[in-house]
């Protein structure tokens, strides 16, 4: 009996001492894990169970702690998230509004009745213009990029043309430091794609980009690619090859990673964020593609990358290539990348060809086609080769026997005013730009070799006949005067009658005074903005028409910038840039009822030229070089003579100095001297209309670069007669008198 009641009491002990502390931390440890907020173990002894329980009870306190750090580290992250938010749309605002002005006026002057010279130029500006605003989105989008959620715009693309726009955009950058850009670098078949070309664009360019910064002298030729290995689907390889500084085994490990460049040194010589290339893996990555790198330090680097993409359903139309066939071509350039691609184009159009690396080897080719009597049907000479250039070869060309009448194609990386002109009075058919369009190049062949003059004027895929015409007034809201002046140009080709606003209150008393049809509302302006604007427009009486359209015309492209446009009372959204044929699509959605039969008498009218006494250009007979292009000169001043009279004077008073400068420099074989007086001679002629001059001067500060220091020396009396020529020219113009005893203004 005293032994069941010793167990009794032994187990009711237990009970008390340690399973019910043991069950009280079970029930605590699962309210934890419920969730609930206040939790604490009762703690009733101080032996290992008690201590147990407090340490139980401080992990508890603990975890208490870093819950509330947390939040508050949570809530400070959302509050750098939200200033990062306005940060962007700020930035948004104040990039594009100038983009606006840039790519607004560029559609205004496409659309103004231009050559075909002056359309290239004018489209080269627009996709330049495009591709920079496309680098802008996604440096102000960069958040979707760290978070991997940028979006992939899946379209439909022909490659050949893709390669083509994207080399017309980037060859100026190569240019301007002497480099040749190959693009493509091998001929390309024309296929339809599926992917995503503004990211491909936004990758070549980076590639390309760093190309141009790393090499100093040489070429950048970019090679493409595609095989078909799967049905349906083909892989697209793309390299970038330059001839810059390279890279070593420890540079290539780290390159693709975020904030890296090549080392500390590079980064102070070069600049730049070391974001470029992680960005352009991150996109290949994205694509279902891997990019890689191939460099030795100093021996210049490749980079390329492969995407697998999806054959798009389009039907391609074949070239004409069998008009070359049984042509005999000579095609000469000094660059091995270049013969080579003319080469592998030639022999596709079905060609008979010869190559020549320089001018005396093309003029001895020329004289065995003579012999033989194998005559050469056409030839293309490239503009830029040291020792005879382009147009002295075409000159030698015409005074050999039997060669007077051959028909010459001029290829030119050095593109300025007046040069189609030039050309055509050295006795050049055809003049294209490099890098080469492999289309255009066929073109012009066929042209030239058919005897075909090309078209004076090219008319724009959406030219003023395609707009529709609106009997309508529609009043502009927008404090930029830029921006006024980009949509009121527009909204005029439209037929459209404009009135201007520079804030909302502005707007809210023309629109008490007067009806209007439709309302272009920019959204940040001081004041009053477009949001409470449009508020106002809605609920305010007083006003013509309270339910007028109200179409949002920002800069602001941030994700919820529509929906608040929506809420404020807005109709429809338009975004700056401002695109043409996106606003005609707006118009005719609200304004349907105001379309009217267009009247092409007094709206193509264009206004005459003013009226000069003096030639627009002023042209060597023996060379056909334009000495002077007065026009170009005027346009630079902006027509103010006065201003026109203090730059010739400033130009004369440096240039004896400068003269003087360069020959000590080739006295004293200083290449670096050279250079650098070279560029100031290079710019100064230019900004008085010294093409020549300028050309020459071009020349040997390149020569100085790249330590031809006899072709400078043989260049530079060159350079002193064409400086003759221009001071003459400025003499007859009245620009510039030279008296006895010192110079004096005309």
């Amino acid at each position: 009996t005293v032994t069941g009641l010793l167990a009794v009491a032994l187990a009711l002990y237990q009970s008390r001492n340690i399973t019910r502390p043991i069950m009280d931390l079970v029930d605590a440890s699962r309210a934890v894990s419920a969730g609930e907020a206040e939790v604490k173990v009762n703690v009733r002894s101080d032996d290992e169970l008690g201590e147990l329980g407090e340490a139980f009870n401080t992990m508890l306190e603990t975890k208490k702690r870093h819950e509330e750090a947390m939040e508050k580290a949570t809530l400070v992250a959302e509050d750098a998230n939200r200033s990062k938010s306005e940060f962007l749309a700020n930035m948004s605002h104040e990039i594009r509004t100038p983009m606006n002005g840039v790519i607004g006026m560029t559609n205004l002057l496409l659309d103004s009745g231009l050559n075909r010279e002056q359309m290239g130029f004018a489209k080269t500006v627009k996709d330049s213009a495009g591709s920079l605003l496309g680098l802008i989105n996604d440096i102000l989008d960069y958040s979707k990029v760290e978070a991997g959620k940028l979006d992939l715009e899946i379209l439909d693309f022909e490659l050949g043309q893709f390669l083509s726009d994207f080399a017309g955009a980037n060859a100026i950058r190569s240019h301007e430091k002497g480099l040749e850009f190959i693009c493509p670098a091998l001929p390309v078949d024309p296929v339809w794609l599926k992917g995503d070309p503004g990211r491909i664009r936004q990758i070549l360019t980076n590639l390309v980009g760093n190309a141009v910064k790393f090499t100093e002298r040489g070429e950048i030729a970019l090679f493409c690619d595609t095989s078909y290995e799967e049905e349906g689907f083909a892989k697209l390889s793309i390299k970038v090859a330059d001839t810059g500084i390279g890279l070593t085994e420890e540079q290539r490990t780290h390159l693709f990673e975020r904030f890296e460049q090549a080392d500390g040194s590079t980064t102070r010589l070069y600049g730049g964020t070391g974001l470029g290339l992680a960005i352009c893996r991150q996109l290949v990555e994205m694509m279902g593609g891997e990019i890689w790198v191939d460099s030795e330090n100093g021996q210049g680097s490749v980079f390329g990358f492969t995407l697998k993409l999806p054959l798009a359903e389009m039907n391609c139309v074949p070239l004409a290539l069998d008009h070359l066939r049984g042509e005999r071509v000579l095609a000469v350039d000094d660059n091995g990348t270049n013969r080579c691609l003319l080469h592998n184009l030639l022999h596709k159009w079905g060609a008979t060809f010869e190559m020549a690396a320089s001018g005396e080897e093309a003029l001895q080719l020329l004289g065995q086609s003579n012999e033989s009597e194998e005559p050469f049907s056409i030839a293309i000479l490239d503009m830029q080769m040291p020792r005879m250039d382009g147009m002295e070869l075409a000159k030698r060309i015409k005074e050999l026997g039997g060669c007077e009448n051959l028909p010459l194609v001029m290829l030119t990386s050095q593109i300025s005013r007046g040069d189609a002109s030039m050309y055509e009075k050295a006795g050049f058919a055809g003049y294209l730009g490099k890098p080469v369009n492999q289309n255009e190049l066929l073109y012009t062949l066929v042209r030239v070799l058919r005897g075909e003059s090309e078209d004076s004027r090219t008319e724009d895929s959406y030219s003023k006949k395609d707009l529709p015409v609106f009997d309508a007034r529609i009043l502009v809201v927008d404090d930029n005067q830029t921006n006024q002046a980009v949509a009121r140009g527009i909204l005029e080709k439209f037929g459209a009658r404009v009135d201007l606003a520079g804030n909302g209150r502005e707007a809210l008393s023309s629109l008490s005074q007067m009806p209007y049809d439709l309302v272009l509302m920019d959204c940040q302006m001081p004041v009053m903005d477009g949001f409470e604007t449009s508020r106002r427009i809605r609920s305010e009486t007083g006003l013509w028409d309270p339910a007028i359209p109200v179409v949002a015309m920002t800069a602001n492209a941030m994700q919820g910038d529509r929906e608040a446009c929506v809420e404020a009372g807005m109709d429809d959204y338009v975004t700056k840039p401002v695109d043409p044929e996106k606003l005609g699509q707006v118009l005719e959605k609200f304004l349907d009822d105001r379309i009217i039969e267009r009247d092409d008498g007094p709206m193509d009218k264009g206004k005459d030229a003013e009226s000069s006494e003096w030639e627009s250009k002023y042209i060597d007979e023996e060379s056909g070089k334009v000495i002077f292009d007065y026009d170009s000169f005027r346009e630079l001043t902006m027509g103010d003579e006065s201003l026109m009279l203090l730059v010739v004077e400033s130009f004369m008073t440096e240039m004896s100095s400068k003269l003087q400068d360069l020959a000590r420099g080739l006295e004293e074989r200083a290449s670096e001297r050279i250079h650098q007086v070279g560029h100031s001679i290079k710019g100064a002629s230019s900004n008085v209309g010294g093409v020549t001059m300028s050309v020459v001067a071009s020349e040997i500060e390149m020569a100085g670069k790249t330590e031809e220091l006899d072709l400078a020396s043989d260049l530079f009396p060159v350079l002193e007669a064409e400086y003759a020529a221009l001071k003459q020219q400025l003499v007859e113009c009245r620009l510039w008198k030279e008296e006895e005893g010192g110079r004096e203004l005309a």
